[in-house]
């Protein structure tokens, strides 16, 4: 029976869609549904909308096919995302529909999580309303103890952020595993406060901002001091991902940044932690008029490389979107280190200049996007 699995995994692999293949080879006979389903279709499962999510949820809560057992020993990474075929592009629709999305599958991927025992990366289109235990939902301390990356937005456009689902509460601590934290906008509100849950983390170590909209302790919108309040909290910290664009007068524009990272310092002489900046240019299709885009398409963008593996990585060939990298290691410079998190970090005095960044720059281009042209005055930075 092993050999006739193994026939079955190398048959699936060798068609030009190996999931395709399994899930129509995999109704030959109950051993080879086991095995495909396991090795091609569970372990990395993309779910578009609500009505797909409760369908799983469905599935896995009443056993259907033994898949409520399967999903447990096999599902590693869900990713859940919003359905948009058919929906009208007005202004607002994309907060409208986010703020509803996050709300109304909260509780379904809750009851997916307490199943996925096994769940190690969690990618969803909206806040981590499904973890956050501050409404006394029970039985995630299995799944935010074991989840080691985890993708998810903020707060779309500066709305209430969410900065106490990161904070450990009470033992034994729920966030053991996370190591790798992306955050979503647009306006994806980062405070003093936010660096101070973020701070929580034990192992956190890969923390990656797209088009962060930052609020420093007196209300300002200068990035310097909350990014230096997250590099002071988050001493795990090795890698710091920032994503904007070049639109210079719209959310997230990468311009409000650069003299911000320059002026990172770390405290610890044996810390490495190097920045990468990245700014994207969107391509043609979305800057016409007639189809012009929120700064969401970044998200966007950035979504749809973290379904490929590529969020992470941004060296490899480009042909979706134009943009260019650059990277940083954040020198050493001894200082004392504010206790207090409402307030920014400011360095003592030194008899010397601090050793300078040293800089990467690389380019990654797509075929010519055109001028864009400004619409909608809630892009507006």
């Amino acid at each position: 029976m092993s050999v006739l699995k193994e026939i079955a995994l190398d048959a699936a692999a060798m068609e030009e869609e190996p999931r395709r293949a399994a899930v129509r080879l995999a109704r030959t006979c109950r051993a080879w549904f086991v095995r495909l389903w396991g090795h091609y279709l569970l372990p990395d499962i993309v779910l578009r909308g609500e009505d797909a999510l409760r369908h799983f949820c469905f599935s896995i809560t009443k056993n259907v096919l033994g898949l409520g057992k399967l999903v447990a020993r096999h599902t590693h990474t869900i990713s859940v995302l919003q359905d948009t075929k058919g929906r009208a592009a007005a202004l607002f629709d994309g907060v409208t529909h986010t703020k509803l999305f996050g709300t109304q599958t909260a509780p379904l991927l809750r009851m997916v999580l307490r199943r996925c025992t096994s769940l190690t990366s969690l990618r969803i289109e909206c806040e981590p309303l499904a973890l956050d235990t501050r409404d006394g939902a029970g039985g995630l301390g299995e799944a935010r103890a074991s989840l080691q990356e985890l993708v998810c937005l903020q707060s779309p456009w500066a709305g209430d952020a969410v900065d106490a689902v990161w904070y450990a509460g009470e033992p034994p601590a729920p966030w053991d595993a996370l190591t790798h934290l992306q955050l979503y906008g647009p306006r994806c509100r980062l405070s003093v406060r936010t660096a101070a849950a973020l701070g929580a983390l034990p192992r956190l170590s890969h923390l990656a901002l797209i088009m962060p909209s930052f609020v420093d302790a007196h209300g300002g919108k200068s990035p310097a001091p909350v990014l230096q309040a997250i590099v002071d909290a988050c001493t795990h910290l090795e890698h710091i991902l920032l994503v904007g664009h070049d639109e210079e007068h719209w959310v997230g524009a990468t311009r409000h940044l650069r003299p911000a990272v320059a002026a990172l310092r770390v405290g610890s002489a044996g810390r490495v932690l190097r920045i990468a900046l990245v700014t994207a240019t969107a391509p043609a299709q979305p800057w016409e008029p007639t189809h012009r885009a929120h700064p969401g398409v970044y998200t966007d963008w950035m979504l749809a490389r973290a379904l490929d593996g590529q969020h992470w990585n941004f060296h490899g060939a480009c042909d979706d979107m134009a943009y260019t990298i650059d990277e940083t290691l954040v020198p050493y410079e001894a200082r004392n280190v504010h206790a207090d998190a409402d307030a920014p970090p400011t360095p003592s005095p030194r008899s010397s200049p601090p050793t300078p960044p040293l800089f990467w720059h690389e380019a990654r281009t797509s075929p010519s996007p055109p001028s864009p042209e400004v619409w909608g005055i809630d892009n507006l930075a």
